[in-house]
């Protein structure tokens, strides 16, 4: 039986490198953000972030949607946070792409969309988000909804997950699905998804 887990991300607030010249709006508030954080404001982090991220940063809005999630220095909002989850996937954020698909395959705060989930899924899992990876190769390998079953697709994002995941019980569950598949498989759908792995690493 394989145990199918969907981690919803969130990130501690890590510093940006100093930069030798000025910062750049956007990257100023971001980190403005990051420091207020670290001393313990949460609201004027949120503050600063929601500055970023309305000059732009990806990465401020990716985090101001899960201080709304949280209510970390917000008012709790699920609303709230996927219009930021939304904003930050749509600007190529692959960390707020996976935790906006989680929603969207699950039907949490939204109705659950399959199509949706495998879209956002694809693209975190295009960026190589080991998560991402692991989840659209599980629904691909059961198929979901109007997701279709594609034992060779299952087999290509399980072999990526299990080669970016560090060791632990991620890649070891995603290694025990990709075993189920190509359990599944023949001979010409093994050496398909073979060939898609290894284009992906090739780009």
């Amino acid at each position: 039986m394989i145990r199918v887990f969907l981690l919803l991300i969130a990130v501690p607030l890590a510093p940006l490198a100093a930069a030798d010249s000025e910062l750049a709006p956007s990257e100023a508030a971001y980190e403005a953000g990051v420091e207020a954080h670290e001393r313990g404001d949460s609201e004027a982090a949120a503050e600063h972030l929601r500055r970023a991220a309305e000059l732009g940063s990806a990465a401020a809005a990716f985090r101001l949607a899960v201080m709304y999630e949280s209510g970390d220095g917000v008012g709790a909002s699920m609303n709230r946070a996927m219009e930021w989850y939304r904003r930050a996937a749509e600007a190529g954020n692959e960390m707020a792409q996976f935790n906006l698909a989680h929603h969207y395959a699950t039907g949490r705060s939204v109705e659950a969309d399959p199509i949706e989930a495998e879209r956002w899924y694809r693209k975190s899992a295009e960026q190589d988000n080991p998560h991402a990876q692991k989840a659209l190769g599980l629904m691909r390998f059961f198929g979901e909804g109007e997701v279709a079953r594609d034992l060779v697709e299952a087999y290509r994002w399980l072999t990526l997950a299990v080669l970016n995941f560090d060791a632990n019980h991620f890649r070891d569950d995603a290694a025990h699905a990709r075993r189920e598949v190509l359990e599944q498989m023949t001979a010409e759908q093994e050496e398909r998804g073979r060939e898609l792995v290894e284009e992906h690493r090739a780009r």
